[in-house]
């Protein structure tokens, strides 16, 4: 708070001297304050960044209610890590527009950068209750949750709100909210399902939860994006040699008394009790899953494999058919459904099934070394469910 205090009284102290000299600012002064402003925007675009913060100083000396020139000297000291100087003209451009969001946003990443968690959450919650109309082209650059150096450079005008919820979530995760980090990084998976820092990011906040399973499906779905995304690599690896049973079920317990709708807590609980071979206990959860999303044919197999377990061949069977009903294409499904035809003694119709499913393996395997991968990503929906 102290913090935040005295930026502010820096940023109005400033703009107050400002107000004083505008009487005093003639034609001539506003001429070469324009000389120096074109010269710095000339020595930012080139990246000559110390000549541009001269030059901009000098045009705000001159004309000191150039607000442009503040947001753009304000990235700029961002850029060259001078944050309390990137700061102090945010603050004064905040008080000069206080509707543009581009300044809410570049000082709300300098107060995340700076831990300055409080006062960041604080920037980007109220940038998503402004209107976006305001907005230039100002430029930004995302940081790699990976590297923690620039990864991306987009604008305000382009981007949706999905970075200030990713944001948000992380804001929330450094604070030990871990529950409300989830909510947020949701929002921003909902938003763009593309990013696989947003899945990284949900994963270590349901990590922390104890939830390994469900932090583990949200790092292979970043892999699915991105193959290379080596952190997610990393916990994979990391979780992969974790026993199941170390899975807090308790806390899936809690999620689902409290939300009976929590779909992605009754497949997590399912597989759990696959593992622990309670087939009983993950059919009656699988169960519950299919009334939730009846058209995911990986809830249908699974439930089939419970059943399967349980010697319920013809209920097996029946969970089987509506998977490949649901997706033709899943060799898993005419795969298992082909061992329970042989089981029940129907041979020749096994053989088909077992025809079917070669097939369909031959053609994933042609898809995967000849297709490129955004369009594998758009072949292979993304679904939240373990297949056992």
């Amino acid at each position: 708070m102290e913090t935040k205090f005295l930026n502010s009284l820096v940023g109005k102290s400033v703009l107050w001297v400002i107000m004083m000299l505008i009487p005093s600012i003639g034609f001539t002064q506003r001429t070469l304050a324009f000389r120096h402003c074109e010269s710095g925007e000339k020595f930012a675009e080139e990246k000559k960044y110390d000549k541009a913060l001269e030059e901009l100083t000098n045009c705000l000396v001159l004309d000191p209610l150039n607000k442009e020139m503040y947001l753009l000297r304000a990235s700029i000291h961002s850029n060259v890590g001078k944050a309390k100087e990137a700061i102090t003209d945010y603050n004064i451009y905040i008080d000069l527009d206080p509707a543009n969001r581009n300044a809410y946003y570049g000082r709300a990443i300098i107060h995340y950068q700076l831990k300055q968690y409080e006062m960041a959450r604080s920037d980007f919650r109220q940038l998503l209750s402004m209107e976006n109309s305001e907005i230039n082209n100002t430029l930004y650059y995302r940081i790699n949750t990976e590297s923690g150096g620039v990864d991306q450079m987009f604008t305000q005008h382009e981007a949706k709100d999905d970075p200030i919820f990713n944001y948000l979530g992380l804001i929330e995760f450094q604070l030990k909210e871990n529950l409300r980090a989830i909510d947020y990084f949701n929002k921003a998976i909902s938003i763009n399902s593309n990013e696989p820092d947003y899945y990284f990011n949900r994963g270590l906040a349901f990590e922390a939860s104890s939830l390994d399973s469900m932090a583990l499906m949200d790092y292979q779905l970043a892999l699915l994006i991105n193959p290379e995304h080596s952190i997610s690599q990393q916990r994979v690896a990391t979780l992969g040699e974790k026993s199941g049973d170390q899975i807090n079920s308790g806390f899936l317990d809690q999620i689902i008394e409290d939300n009976p709708n929590a779909l992605s807590a009754y497949i997590d609980r399912a597989y759990k009790h696959l593992q622990q071979r309670n087939y009983a206990a993950a059919v009656e959860d699988y169960t519950m899953a299919i009334q939730l999303d009846s058209s995911n044919y990986e809830l249908w197999l699974n439930r089939g494999i419970a059943k399967e377990n349980r010697n319920d061949y013809v209920g097996a069977y029946q969970d089987y058919t509506q998977s490949i009903n649901r997706n033709e294409g899943y060799s898993k499904g005419w795969l298992n459904r082909a061992n329970i035809l042989a089981k029940l003694n129907r041979y020749d119709d096994a053989i088909t099934d077992y025809t079917i499913a070669i097939f369909m393996m031959h053609l994933m395997h042609w898809l995967i070394t000849t297709v490129p991968l955004p369009d594998l990503i758009l072949i292979k929906k993304k679904k939240h469910a373990r297949i056992y």
